[in-house]
């Protein structure tokens, strides 16, 4: 299971065919429009051998699990960081690759 969260806004997607692309584009432009920024994107991600929390540049806080990454996990935040989820405007495509190969990479 991934659990994305934009803004105040949360979807489970449970397969890679689960993923609803045009409610991640949809809440993000909202949210981009509404405040003239990109949104706090949380993802968590919930599969076999993987339990990992990733978050967008604009989200509050800090991460840090309290443990070193497995190998999956590994694969998912390097995913993420070639994606630059973490570092740059926020694209709905990018996120969305980003869920379809993370489902692909754990799965």
């Amino acid at each position: 299971m991934i659990t994305v969260t934009i803004g105040d806004s949360q979807r489970e997607f449970a397969s890679r065919s689960s993923i609803h692309e045009a409610w991640i584009n949809q809440q993000i432009e909202e949210r981009r429009r509404d405040a003239g920024r990109d949104p706090c994107v949380r993802v968590h991600v919930v599969l076999q051998g993987v339990d990992l929390a990733l978050a967008s540049a604009t989200c509050a806080g800090s991460g840090g699990g309290g443990r070193a990454p497995n190998t999956a996990e590994s694969s998912i935040v390097a995913m993420w960081q070639e994606l630059e989820l973490g570092e740059r405007a926020l694209s709905g495509g990018r996120l969305v690759a980003f869920l379809k190969r993370a489902f692909t990479t754990a799965g």
